[in-house]
């Protein structure tokens, strides 16, 4: 599936400008779409702790792991937004 970089501006969060602290991420199957657990995982309790949670598009998954595993280039501090086409039916 294809995707489009557009510049725009982008609103940070109202709660916490710097987010939450994330040493994890949990995939989950949900109907048609796929839950994205940013997860606080403590070895000494060997618990984790949901701390924000992204629900995509599974065409989406295959696009995220491409910009981040092999596309995204941050090294001249440039944040890029990487938009997914629009996904028809009942959302």
């Amino acid at each position: 599936m294809a995707f489009k970089n557009v510049e725009c501006p982008v609103d940070e969060p109202d709660e916490d400008f710097y987010g939450t602290f994330s040493n994890a991420i949990r995939l989950q199957l949900d109907g048609q779409e796929i839950l994205i657990d940013f997860c606080v995982w403590s070895e000494t309790l060997n618990r984790a702790r949901v701390v924000s949670r992204v629900r995509v598009a599974q065409d989406f998954l295959p696009i995220i792991h491409q910009k981040i595993g092999l596309d995204l280039n941050l090294s001249d501090g440039a944040p890029m937004l990487f938009v997914m086409p629009p996904v028809h039916g009942t959302n």
